[in-house]
């Protein structure tokens, strides 16, 4: 059964924005942008659920709302929606008939969990659409703070706005979560979601690798053109080669590329989401990068908080990673009581999202009861720090050489000293590193170090 849904608000450009989520969910929508636009609708008796502003032009919101109330509305929810919306507006909607009250900016995951929440109590809510909604973002980008709700609203007008999007945020803060959250919540959805870290674009002839290009200038099959009308994710791009630099900067003025050798000129439609540990903003960042493709890609730029900033969503991870242990690696349940979620959320967690999983899988690993207990926390954490330590004592890095030989030698040194002491075993490697196991070959790779 198709649900529709009316939105009622002056301002185009919100009727669009609500009309694309809601559409992206399967819903039937249409829009009015006044009282007398939307009368006839309502009338014709195939509304299911209407989402009605209150300050319009003329007459406003809450006075359409007592009329429709008294005369064809009795059995169809209306949820108001309002930018000025204080505590009165909200009861005095509700005491006219309202179903709920949204304030804007309408984060996306409020839209829906109000929609449905309606829509559930008149029978009308099919369970696809309350399976969808209990998921929604939680693959993607899990938490509900006001740090991730900001976050998570400003990636989904971006993503419906078909822009290429720079993240920025610190090493396994949840980049590459966000950025497949873009992916399916923009236009595309249905094409690849395609992920290439910098250390994969190291060869001299990396941009032909990344489009496909064969003898005499022809391209076939490259993951840009996989992801043709998809996403492309180009991680840490302040290590981009220089070549591959100016390339991408003539595909992103010009949406084509040209290879060398051919007459033909073969555009390009797949979205660029870019990623940065750094902030490349800054002078120092920026030593060597050129200001053309810093403004190319960075049109829109979004910041992911670190998990020290929001560490109230540090009981929605444990929920998150423990379903995903149990149903995936076939894992023991385990339960995290209130004084262990309290510890977890007072650590700072320099590894992020990433080190967090790995000490959820550790404890769901190694424990033996059905409850996690504090000291088995504290002593799983303590032994990482001094594994942390174990492995940077003695080591000295020379201050003579650039940033990035910096940063190989030390990920060098690490992969090496934690590979001898694990007996080479990369499974152990990843897990301890806190990295996917295909992203860590590729780095292992890369940086010419072997398990043997």
């Amino acid at each position: 059964m198709t649900v529709k849904i009316l939105i009622v608000d002056d301002e185009p450009d919100i009727c669009e924005l609500l009309k694309e989520i809601l559409e992206d969910e399967h819903y039937e929508v249409v829009t009015a942008h006044n009282a007398n636009m939307a009368r006839p609708l309502v009338k014709s008796g195939t509304i299911d659920l209407v989402l009605l502003d209150i300050w319009m032009p003329g007459e406003d919101g809450v006075s359409l709302l007592k009329d429709w109330k008294k005369k064809c509305l009795q059995n169809v929810p209306v949820i108001m929606m309002s930018g000025h919306g204080t505590v009165e507006t909200a009861v005095q909607a509700t005491r006219f008939g309202a179903e709920d009250f949204l304030e804007k900016p309408i984060t996306m995951a409020k839209l829906l969990t109000t929609v449905t929440k309606a829509l559930e109590k008149t029978g009308k809510q099919s369970d696809g659409h309350s399976k969808q909604l209990k998921n929604f973002g939680r693959n993607e980008f899990i938490g509900s703070g006001d740090a991730i709700e900001k976050v998570r609203e400003r990636a989904t007008i971006a993503a419906i706005q078909q822009k290429n999007i720079l993240l920025l945020g610190q090493t396994g803060s949840g980049k590459k979560c966000l950025a497949r959250l873009i992916h399916k919540v923009g236009s595309g959805a249905e094409y690849p979601f395609i992920e290439i870290g910098t250390d994969g674009l190291l060869e001299e002839n990396a941009i032909e690798l990344l489009l496909g290009c064969h003898k005499h200038g022809e391209l076939k099959g490259g993951l840009i053109l996989q992801a043709d009308g998809g996403t492309l994710y180009l991680d840490e791009v302040t290590q981009l080669p220089e070549l591959f630099r100016k390339t991408l900067l003539k595909i992103l003025e010009t949406g084509k590329y040209k290879p060398l050798g051919s007459t033909k000129d073969y555009k390009i439609n797949c979205r660029i989401v870019f990623s940065s540990n750094k902030n490349i903003q800054t002078s120092h960042a920026l030593q060597g990068f050129r200001k053309d493709l810093l403004c190319s890609i960075s049109v829109i730029s979004l910041a992911v908080p670190s998990l020290q900033e929001r560490l109230e969503d540090v009981p929605a991870f444990i929920d998150y990673f423990v379903e995903l242990f149990v149903s995936k690696e076939s894992l023991t349940y385990r339960n995290f009581p209130v004084d262990v979620q309290n510890y977890l959320r007072s650590y700072n967690w320099p590894g992020n999202v990433n080190e967090f999983k790995n000490v959820i899988q550790q404890l769901l690993l190694f424990g033996k009861s059905k409850e996690v207990s504090l000291d088995e926390v504290v002593s799983l954490i303590e032994e990482k720090q001094k594994e942390i330590g174990d492995v940077l004592g003695g080591f000295d890095i020379s201050t003579d050489i650039s940033l990035r030989e910096a940063r190989e030698q030390f990920e060098r040194h690490y992969l090496e000293t934690v590979l001898k002491r694990v007996g080479g075993s990369v499974t152990k490697l990843a897990k301890i590193s806190g990295m996917e196991r295909t992203h860590l070959y590729r780095k292992l790779k890369t940086l010419g170090v072997s398990p043997k």
